[in-house]
This record gives C-alpha cells, structure tokens and sequence, in this order.
C-alpha cells in the first residue's frame, strides 16, 4: 500500500507542475500505459507532428497537447483558442489529403495544473462542433 500512495503522490506532483514538452512526455507515457494502439507522434524537421501529437491507431481518436508555462495572462487564452483552431483545422486537412485516417474524435489536452481555463476555450470547442457535426470533440 505505501508504494501505491507513494507512486499517486509522485504522479500527482508530475502532472501539477509539468509544463510544456514535460508534459507532453507525461501524457505519452500515460497513454502508452492504458491504451495498447497509442501512437506518439514526434515533431519530424519541416514536416512537424502534422499538427498530432498523438492518436489511437484505427479508431480515429487523435490528441493535440498545450501546456503552457504561465496560464494568467489574456495571451495565453487567445493562444490556447489560436492553437485550438489552427492545429485542428490543419489535422483535418492532412486526413483529408491521407496523411492520417479519418477524425473520428478529437482531444484538446490543456495542461492546466488544476486550475481551470478561461470560457472562450469551451466556446471555441463549441464552434468546432458545429463545423464537424461529424466529430466528437
């Protein structure tokens, strides 16, 4: 029982105060652990991720990570949403050009460290299910 409380504690920490490729490290370990068809994708030279950093082989399921180091400022909202919009509709227009397999669902991972983020962030998620009804967001 201690070294589970102890490996909680550790995992807790990590995720609290990880920030930027930290954190996208710590989320692929995480899915790797709990999810056998997870693929990382890694920034290539000029290629990028394709605007991926990840996805569950043949379901359709596909992740973008931000985790900024400071989440006061009005910037980093409209970063986040500016994020949102455009490595989404990038990601679409690479499946749609059979860089990837069709988008299925979409996951935005905000490394928030437990403290919430702004409206607009939902609001902009909102939008995008309206433009791809198709997609679960």
């Amino acid at each position: 029982m201690p070294d589970r409380f102890f490996a909680t504690q550790t995992f807790a920490h990590k995720l609290m105060t990880s920030t930027g490729n930290a954190f996208q490290d710590l989320f692929y370990r995480l899915m790797e652990c709990t999810e056998p068809n997870f693929a990382p994708i890694r920034t290539q030279g000029s290629l990028g991720d394709r605007k991926c950093d990840g996805y569950i082989r043949s379901k359709g399921i596909f992740f973008q990570v931000f985790a900024p180091i400071d989440l006061s400022g009005a910037s980093t909202q409209k970063e986040a949403i500016s994020k949102l919009y455009e490595d989404f509709t990038k990601l679409y227009e690479h499946t749609c050009n059979g860089h990837w397999e069709e988008i299925k669902e979409f996951y935005y991972i905000v490394g928030d460290r437990g403290k919430g983020f702004y409206p607009d962030l939902e609001d902009a998620l909102q939008q995008l299910k309206t433009d791809y009804p198709t997609i679960s967001f």
